[in-house]
């Protein structure tokens, strides 16, 4: 079993929130993905303002789909679904300066305050992705099998994480 604690102001997490996604928040998905390092992990990287618009109304509107801030900085975007007691993650992205500063505990400890019900959270991750492999390891997910998954226009090696709560 595992437990997450949120200590509240530990750095600089102390006013983070989740802020359901708006058509409003297309630039900074737009921005996120334009970042050269998130090249490697995901084939959102030309999407224009315009197309993060459309999709926002035809996909994320009616999901569990978060921006995530602290205070009003925008931070990054997290998108879940919840069946039973189960978590899965389909997204979930930091802006690189935010990394090592306490959002992703902060975040995975949110949720599940947020949503008691969750016994289990679930995600996938690309092999090549070592750091966010290493984080969730930390937090004490367990690879439960891998499988290939599109990536554009090709596919790659995922592992299929689990945690136990």
């Amino acid at each position: 079993m595992v437990q997450l604690i949120r200590q509240i102001g530990i750095c600089g997490v102390k006013d983070m929130q989740f802020k359901r996604i708006t058509t409003d928040d297309a630039a900074f998905l737009a921005e996120i993905f334009s970042i050269p390092e998130y090249d490697l992990y995901f084939a959102e990287n030309d999407t224009t303002q315009e197309n993060w618009k459309e999709r926002i109304s035809e996909y994320y509107l009616s999901s569990n789909s978060y921006i995530i801030s602290n205070g009003d900085e925008k931070v990054g975007w997290i998108m879940y679904s919840i069946e039973g007691d189960t978590c899965k993650i389909d997204i979930i992205v930091l802006l690189p300066e935010k990394r090592h500063m306490g959002y992703g505990k902060a975040i995975f400890s949110d949720l599940i305050a947020a949503n008691p019900q969750i016994k289990s959270i679930q995600l996938d991750v690309q092999q090549r992705n070592k750091a966010a492999l290493s984080f969730y390891r930390k937090l004490g997910f367990v690879v439960e099998g891998e499988e290939m998954q599109p990536v554009g226009e090709t596919e790659e090696p995922y592992f299929n994480l689990s945690l136990t709560i």
